[in-house]
């Protein structure tokens, strides 16, 4: 798909790289200081012995942000990515899911490389071992905020289906009642993210950002600062954080509306609440 080499690192946003075979990175091969930025990209049905997805060795440590891992294999380790010698990727939000290999199905790390994850999701990737994440102690990790299948310690982390609307057809895209919507870093400042989603949506909707690669986007998703009359009218609203109601605006929630509180949230008024 992509060869990087010798301190190489282009930036690509929002490409496809797709149906690659190589001995090492099906969809990007990185060595000796090469540290590409994606964001926004997708990497689908690309193999390779090492490193389905991307192979990253000798100090390359790229950067990869709203991106997708579907459905890559590699014969022996690191379906979605693998890294060796002292490579260090930083992943943010970030969706890893159904990609193949014998360790590490979504991502296998060894001799000092020290990856971080922030707001991924890594989910049905499969392996004979290690299915969603490998790594083999020799360098630091760090993992938080993100949905591990499996589990994986750190702060803000779970083990629970993601829920995405159509996840066998690659649509990873999340469901109203996703369990990773709102449930990023509550502070995303120097994560430097771009301001959409791959689906030119707003990278933060309501009152965090989420887990994956895109952000939930719906009507029937609320909370935070109500600054303009509002009406809830669908059947059933999922409430993320606090409703804040400010002074001299209305919420108006029509009849036969199911109001969900998705945790210990409550509706603050200072202006007016007509239900």
């Amino acid at each position: 798909g992509m060869y990087c080499y010798d301190h190489s690192s282009p930036a690509l946003t929002n490409n496809i790289l797709s149906g690659n075979t190589a001995n090492f990175g099906g969809g990007m091969y990185c060595t000796n200081y090469s540290s590409p930025a994606l964001t926004g990209n997708t990497l689908s049905g690309n193999t390779a012995l090492l490193g389905g997805g991307i192979f990253n060795e000798e100090y390359s440590s790229p950067r990869l942000m709203n991106t997708v891992f579907h459905g890559n294999s590699a014969q022996f380790n690191g379906g979605g990515i693998y890294c060796i010698y002292y490579s260090s990727p930083t992943l943010i939000n970030n969706t890893l899911i159904g990609n193949l290999a014998n360790s590490g199905g979504g991502m296998h790390c060894e001799w000092y490389s020290s990856p971080t994850l922030t707001n991924c999701i890594l989910w049905a990737n499969v392996a004979s071992s290690d299915p969603a994440f490998y790594n083999d102690g020799s360098g630091g990790i760090s993992v938080s905020y993100s949905n591990i299948q499996g589990g994986w310690p750190g702060t803000g982390n779970m083990n629970l289906d993601p829920r995405f609307v159509d996840p066998a057809n690659g649509n990873v895209r999340l469901l109203p009642v996703s369990p990773c919507i709102n449930a990023g870093t509550p502070v995303t400042t120097g994560l430097g993210l771009p301001a959409t989603d791959p689906d030119g949506n707003p990278r933060v909707y309501s009152c965090a950002i989420d887990m994956g690669a895109f952000e939930a986007q719906s009507n029937i998703i609320v909370g935070g600062p109500i600054t303009a009359d509002t009406t809830w009218a669908s059947d059933t609203v999922r409430v993320f954080c606090d409703v804040d109601i400010a002074d001299t605006v209305t919420l108006r929630i029509e009849p036969g509306v199911v109001v969900l509180f998705m945790g210990h949230h409550a509706i603050n008024v200072q202006g007016r609440l007509l239900a």
